[in-house]
């Protein structure tokens, strides 16, 4: 059976925000919690993936992919990384419980990890700020057999501006600090989409201020993410118009 990594990643973007990191509880969110590997393997057994009889760990996952019409195609190598790219970190025989840790790539930047990292769940990171963060462990990544025929408009940003805020196209480009970005609405008490790492790039259309803070807005997929520039103690970094 063909796997849908479209319905994969869009399931583990539905738990965004509702997820509670737990090696110890279900491990396919279904009383709430989830851990790293729990989340690749649920999300691609919605995608269509095969019955490993049990949930697969950081170990366990390697020969499962393979089964599934996974290619290994890059080992601890740089490599040009594409949406539905599942990235294995840990050397084989020594990534079980927190040893290692896993996710699948939405672009050629970020991916969906679950993770206690700042208590975040399931959420989307710069993968390659998070691998520093995680003193650069061994790696592999596999990737499904024909998925680079996916279309490029699957995934990425698009623009809209939501109503209330101001049509500007730009970039801003982050200071030193990692900036908390939010789904649905320009407030710090919404859903987080995730940090956008320091001297990362957020384009946006449009921004409006709000709460103390300017908001600048884009679509990724279907959602709204908007990103504070800056707050109290002056600017995050700076934005530049396009």
């Amino acid at each position: 059976m063909a796997i849908n990594i479209e319905k994969a990643i869009s399931f583990l973007q539905a738990q965004i925000g509702h997820t509670e990191y737990s090696m110890y509880g279900s491990r396919n969110f279904s009383d709430g919690t989830c851990d790293c590997s729990g989340a690749v393997y649920t999300a691609l057994r919605k995608g269509g993936a095969s019955n490993l009889g049990y949930i697969a760990s950081t170990e366990t996952l390697h020969g499962w992919l393979i089964s599934n019409g996974f290619k290994l195609i890059a080992e601890n190598a740089d490599w040009q990384m594409k949406r539905g790219d599942v990235v294995i970190w840990g050397r084989k025989g020594q990534s079980a419980g927190a040893g290692g840790h896993t996710g699948i790539c939405i672009d050629g930047q970020r991916w969906l990890e679950c993770t206690a990292w700042q208590d975040l769940g399931e959420t989307i990171q710069n993968h390659d700020a998070r691998w520093e963060m995680n003193g650069g462990p061994y790696f592999y990544v596999y990737r499904l057999a024909g998925a680079a025929a996916a279309k490029p408009d699957q995934s990425g940003i698009h623009f809209r501006v939501p109503k209330g805020f101001t049509a500007e196209n730009g970039t801003f480009i982050n200071g030193d600090t990692p900036v908390m970005m939010r789904y649905n609405t320009a407030s710090t008490a919404d859903t987080p989409a995730g940090y956008l790492p320091p001297h990362g790039t957020f384009a946006y259309d449009s921004k409006k201020r709000v709460g103390g803070h300017m908001w600048v807005h884009h679509m990724d997929g279907a959602h709204d993410v908007y990103c504070p520039t800056d707050g109290s103690e002056g600017a995050y970094g700076t934005t530049r118009k396009r």
